[in-house]
């Protein structure tokens, strides 16, 4: 039985916030602390983490990591910045698991050795300012907490995570898929973090957890859960451990997730069907927001007679030929 759930954490909203007072949320900046982002700016122009917005594997470090495991105080949310810094200096991640079991149970999933090795290299001999960068970051956050915690806890009070699941009848969604594709979904669960900070229509935070902006409401979340359920029913695990794609995921890891979030593109149609909801192809934010209709016509071409995963090593054979990966 799988355990789904609609939830508000504080430390996305915190983190979100913060990028926000500094200049590194794009049009949603207010740029108030012109100081501190200087100061980021500096040491973190090279990693992607500065104006106009943050982004890159140190985004990695400072929100889904912790974002995923949902500090609640600000001592906690100490502890996990030291253990971030500690898989910085080894890129060793059990540390993590170590100190957090209960909620780290699924990450060996999805943190398979081609996805630490593809946001581990970009910070390869600059160690020293990715550790002050994030010194500088989280000490930050920690000045912002008590602060943003009021406004929050009032934004709180309006939001009814009950009224959510129930409109999105998340486990329905997760049986529709395993109705529609080869495997059967591979976590435990899934968690949809509505955040009023963000406008992003999903940001995941890990294997079964992402973040969506309050402002889409549940029509724009019940299309950013399809999509996510969908992105993740292959599996990274399974796609770095079978034969026909293990190579793949090593030598192109950035190539083969375009080609599961494609995947999903390709299957909503049936999918949202199913589910009695409304798709149109033009209005899919995420066929459109991440360029993916070079891929899903070569999809929509080809008709595979063997398995999911031999179908995803042709198709990326294909999709490299054309420079499309």
């Amino acid at each position: 039985m799988y355990s789904t759930s609609v939830d508000a954490h504080y430390y996305p909203s915190l983190c979100f916030r913060a990028l926000k007072r500094l200049g590194f949320a794009g049009k949603e900046s207010t740029g108030e602390d012109e100081d501190m982002a200087h100061k980021l700016a500096r040491v973190g122009e090279s990693f992607n983490f500065a104006p106009p917005v943050a982004g890159g594997p140190i985004f990695t470090l400072v929100y889904q990591i912790p974002g995923y495991l949902d500090p609640t105080q600000p001592a906690q949310m100490l502890e996990i910045f030291d253990l971030v810094g500690d898989f910085v200096q080894t890129g060793e991640i059990e540390n993590i698991y170590d100190k957090f079991p209960e909620k780290t149970q699924q990450w060996d999933l999805w943190y398979q050795k081609p996805l630490l090795n593809a946001f581990m290299h970009p910070l390869e001999g600059r160690k020293p300012d990715v550790l002050r960068l994030l010194d500088l970051f989280f000490g930050y956050l920690e000045q912002l907490w008590p602060g943003y915690h009021d406004e929050f806890r009032e934004w709180l009070k309006e939001f009814d995570a009950d009224a959510w699941e129930e409109k999105l009848q998340m486990k329905r969604v997760i049986d529709t898929w395993e109705a529609v594709v080869e495997p059967s979904y591979p976590y435990r669960g899934f968690t949809m973090v509505v955040c009023p900070e963000t406008p992003s229509a999903a940001s995941s935070l890990g294997p079964d957890k992402i973040v969506l902006g309050a402002r889409h409401g549940v029509e724009g979340a019940r299309h950013s859960l399809v999509h996510e359920v969908g992105v993740r029913m292959p599996g990274l695990h399974r796609l770095a451990e079978q034969p026909a794609t293990a190579g793949l995921m090593v030598d192109d890891y950035v190539g083969m997730l375009r080609l599961l979030e494609a995947e999903s593109c390709f299957r909503k149609p049936e999918v949202m069907q199913k589910l009695g909801w409304e798709y149109t192809a033009e209005q899919d934010g995420f066929l459109h927001g991440m360029k993916l209709q070079g891929l899903m016509q070569l999809r929509e071409d080809f008709s595979p007679s063997d398995g999911l995963y031999e179908m995803f090593a042709a198709w990326y054979q294909m999709a490299r030929s054309q420079e499309l990966v």
